[in-house]
């Protein structure tokens, strides 16, 4: 349920235009390919390619 919310906290920093290591690091992971893996696991794509698709 945390991890749930620290990734939403997350992809409202990337839907504004933050970058995924400020993401990273504002929602307190310490490796950004834990990260990544949760964030495809919760939302079944990578930042970067959601960060790419909203371009």
């Amino acid at each position: 349920m945390r991890q749930r919310a620290r990734l939403l906290r997350a992809l409202e920093m990337l839907s504004r235009g933050g970058s995924v290591t400020e993401a990273v690091l504002s929602v307190g992971y310490e490796r950004t390919c834990a990260f990544i893996g949760s964030f495809r696991a919760a939302f079944g794509i990578t930042p970067t390619r959601y960060l790419a698709g909203r371009a």
